[in-house]
């Protein structure tokens, strides 16, 4: 006997939660652009396109990350001021 499979995170897609979790990592904590990160899981022996990436992160934010996001927002904009750290940052551009 065999436990049925569970409902995937996206509807009709074959991401599976660590793959989104994995690329939501690369994405916004390591700061990595869909075009690198594309690159890896090529190297890796998967194919998965930016914009399937790119439409991932959509529906991960539609899903479960929007209220978070509202959430933050209202908290933001209740405060008289809102500080920002406007240092400015050396970029190095390599050819």
């Amino acid at each position: 006997m065999r436990a049925p499979q569970p409902e995937p995170p996206i509807p009709g897609s074959f991401a599976t939660p660590s793959l989104l979790a994995w690329i939501v990592n690369g994405k916004y904590v390591m700061s990595l652009p869909l075009y690198r990160i594309e690159a890896d899981l090529k190297a890796c022996g998967a194919t998965i396109s930016r914009q399937d990436m790119a439409n991932w992160m959509m529906n991960v934010h539609a899903r479960w990350l929007a209220k978070v996001h509202e959430r933050m927002k209202v908290e933001l904009l209740s405060h008289v001021r809102i500080h920002a750290d406007e240092t400015t940052v050396q970029l190095f551009v390599f050819n």
